[in-house]
């Protein structure tokens, strides 16, 4: 069972004006709707998301989420990213806010794969208000996740004309870093082998190298791609990849 939230979870947030009432009536949504949930079998673990936004006549509405599990742990989804999805059938002018609660003590933020994934829907300002048992706390894309991907909302019709424009526009990396040229040319080369573009237009590869220290002499390196996969799932990144090198 989670523990029950305390005053002292919000009332500063209150008490410096960060919160208006509008939003403590969505905390208490929240709230009482995690409630409501079913835990998750595997991880016994509820998370809920209201996502507010302003309709095509600019009044204020809302969606909700919650996590949902897999037996396969890839295969399983966040609240926040349930809320967004249903973005997809609706016509909206903007998103407002994302409010989240969870049964842990303190508050929790999304992870780096909804913070990705949250991108795509939210602008950098946008306030995320997270509400533990115990804390709670407002924060923002920008400071979550100040460097985002180069492709964000680049359709797969446009990505290789804007990649190359960006990649025209950068600074050489070969040229910045001659010691690692080889290696650079190693990983834009291993990329080839990311094929499936029919899948996604994006290729990718990661390497690292290993080097002694005093003579600088190469004692390891590895070069991946990324495999897709015909379900998002399933599909293997190239950082991910290099994890079991690493290891």
């Amino acid at each position: 069972m989670s523990a029950p939230i305390s005053s002292a979870a919000i009332e500063s947030l209150i008490a410096d004006g960060s919160l208006s009432e509008v939003d403590q009536s969505y905390i208490s949504l929240c709230l009482s709707s995690k409630e409501k949930m079913t835990p998750p079998i595997y991880s016994h673990f509820r998370v809920y998301a209201v996502v507010t936004y302003l309709d095509e006549n600019g009044q204020l509405k809302h969606i909700t989420g919650a996590n949902c599990e897999s037996c396969s742990i890839s295969g399983s989804i966040c609240a926040e990213r349930s809320a967004l999805v249903k973005f997809r059938e609706i016509k909206f002018q903007k998103i407002v806010k994302l409010y989240l609660v969870s049964d842990g003590e303190d508050y929790i933020t999304p992870g780096i794969y909804c913070r990705l994934f949250l991108w795509e829907f939210l602008c950098e300002e946008t306030p995320i208000i997270m509400v533990g048992a115990r804390s709670s706390t407002i924060s923002n894309l920008k400071k979550l996740y100040p460097f985002p991907p180069p492709y964000l909302l680049i359709s797969g019709r446009e990505v290789k004309e804007y990649a190359s424009n960006l990649a025209a526009n950068m600074e050489s990396f070969e040229e910045k870093h001659p010691t690692l040229r080889s290696f650079y040319q190693s990983v834009i080369k291993c990329t080839s082998k990311d094929r499936k573009d029919f899948l996604f237009p994006i290729r990718l590869a990661a390497g690292f190298r290993i080097e002694e220290k005093a003579s600088g002499e190469v004692i390891y390196e590895k070069v991946v791609w990324q495999e897709k996969s015909l379900e998002y799932g399933p599909t293997l990144d190239a950082v991910t990849k290099l994890l079991s090198h690493l290891q």
